[in-house]
């Protein structure tokens, strides 16, 4: 994968799992195993 790509994929997902916490924290409802995998994965990046 170029590097161009992966750079891509690393800042979307970035910020996907940033909205995906925002809007969780404002009472939107998500489903539990998105809400699962999205708390593993920000134990992950701290």
């Amino acid at each position: 994968m170029p590097l161009r790509s992966a750079m891509i994929f690393f800042y979307l997902s970035n910020e996907g799992l940033s909205i995906i916490e925002n809007l969780g924290a404002l009472g939107v409802p998500i489903p539990k195993r998105l809400r699962q995998v999205v708390a593993e994965l920000g134990e992950e990046r701290e």
